[in-house]
């Protein structure tokens, strides 16, 4: 069935057909590899496409295994709680695009997204559905991108025993591919910045080989982890994980791994699952795999009962105050020459008489302490938000059309519980 979709989707793209009910059947070839060899197939398959991308498809074979809108919607769910609104977001292996068609709304208005996705398909297929989503047709790996740069990576990596070349982090080349991808994600968050994935549960439980450490060291500290049955990807029996991971110092502890005996048999398990096992949503059991035998994670219970109960656990907003000191300048920018035009249209003038000016600069505090210095209680605080427009704008009639644009801007941004007070400084910041 999937095989069958997937030909008839690579076919429509051939012929120029991108409709997008079409577009979203196709799931890859993750975990049904082997078609891609029987003779049939691959001759209806290379009469459409050339060599040269089914040989990329075929890599993809043991790693592409596209996310459920469960887990997706879950992830997006537990961010906006978290206090996530918006910013500056990479996806590095975006596979279909169901990150990008589930992100809600106003996050995706208020972000600046990159989608990195190598397999060539898959890549026509997001440029197409999501025009407004900067891609990139490479592997991760192949894409320089600045360290510190991102509010928040996202995504499902590919999982394997595969390593890495990358010359740019040599110190991450040495380990498999989901290590990679983790490890360099969160090299490459801002401050405060989160790391949310679906990821092999090699990454949580490996006693050898792993990440944990490095992550450490580059400032990440595990925000949350849950542990998902084995079932829950289509043509794969793995149990993984959603890790929420973010660029800030907390006592979290998942650096060991603890054993575990199940019967008569024993295994490791992240230290975090010992200490937090009603984040473990099914059933743990050893099982033979392959030759040996492995820790795994069985269905039990409701899914999606289990994952809406996890959200309600969250800390309420714990990412506003870098929401607003982070996003809120992003935004502003982002949208000032609406704000100038509004203004503009609101004093009625003409393209002769408008009010410019490049975009400001803006400083965000959080005000603590009034000035007696006395601490302030919770419903006191409030952020001071000072905005430094590089122009005079010396007639008031000016300067009250651009604050009330502004003012009504940040009404629409910042939640009525979260109090601020606005300074207009008209000098030049410079």
């Amino acid at each position: 069935m999937r095989t069958d979709q997937n030909l008839q989707v690579i076919n429509a793209i051939a012929q120029k057909n991108f409709n997008p009910a079409l577009l979203e059947k196709y799931s890859g070839f993750g975990g049904i590899g082997m078609e891609l060899s029987e003779y049939d197939y691959y001759k209806k398959l290379s009469s459409i496409i050339p060599k040269d991308e089914i040989a990329k498809i075929k890599e993809t074979t043991k790693t592409a295994y596209y996310t459920p809108e469960l887990l997706v919607r879950f992830i997006y769910k537990a961010l906006e709680n978290l206090g996530f609104r918006g910013g500056n977001i990479v996806e590095p292996a975006s596979g279909n695009g169901a990150f990008i068609k589930h992100m809600p709304k106003a996050m995706r208005e208020s972000s600046k997204i990159l989608a990195i996705e190598p397999e060539p398909i898959a890549h026509t297929i997001i440029k197409s559905l999501y025009p407004d989503v900067k891609t990139l047709n490479k592997k991760f790996e192949d894409v320089e991108l600045q360290a510190n740069s991102f509010d928040l990576v996202i995504g499902n990596p590919p999982y394997g025993s595969c390593t890495i070349e990358d010359k740019s982090n040599p110190d991450l080349s040495k380990h498999a591919i989901h290590h990679y991808f983790s490890s360099r994600g969160v090299r490459l968050l801002k401050q405060n910045g989160i790391l949310a994935f679906v990821i092999n549960a090699y990454f949580m439980d490996n006693i050898f080989d792993h990440v944990r450490d490095i992550i450490t060291k580059e400032g990440g500290s595990l925000l949350a982890a849950y542990r998902l049955p084995d079932n829950v990807f289509q043509n794969a029996k793995v149990t993984t994980d959603i890790i929420f991971i973010t660029k800030t110092k907390l006592p979290t502890r998942w650096q060991k791994t603890k054993s575990i005996t199940i019967g008569n048999q024993t295994k490791q398990i992240n230290e975090y699952y010992i200490n937090n096992p009603q984040n473990i949503l099914g059933r743990l059991n050893i099982i033979p795999i392959y030759e040996r035998t492995g820790l795994v994670c069985e269905e039990n219970g409701n899914l999606i009962q289990k994952l809406k109960s996890k959200l309600e656990e969250l800390p309420k907003n714990l990412l506003q105050t870098h929401s607003i000191k982070h996003l809120l300048p992003y935004l502003i920018n982002k949208s000032w020459p609406s704000i100038l035009e509004k203004s503009n249209n609101r004093l009625g003038f003409q393209n002769n008489h408008v009010i410019k000016s490049s975009a400001p600069n803006i400083q965000i505090n959080l005000v603590e302490t009034c000035y007696n210095n006395n601490p302030l209680s919770e419903e006191e605080k409030y952020y001071e938000i000072n905005i430094f427009i590089p122009t005079k704008l010396s007639i008031l009639n000016h300067r009250f059309a651009v604050e009330i644009i502004i003012d009504k801007f940040l009404q629409n941004f910042i939640e009525k519980k979260f109090k601020y007070k606005i300074f207009y400084n008209y000098k030049s910041c410079n």
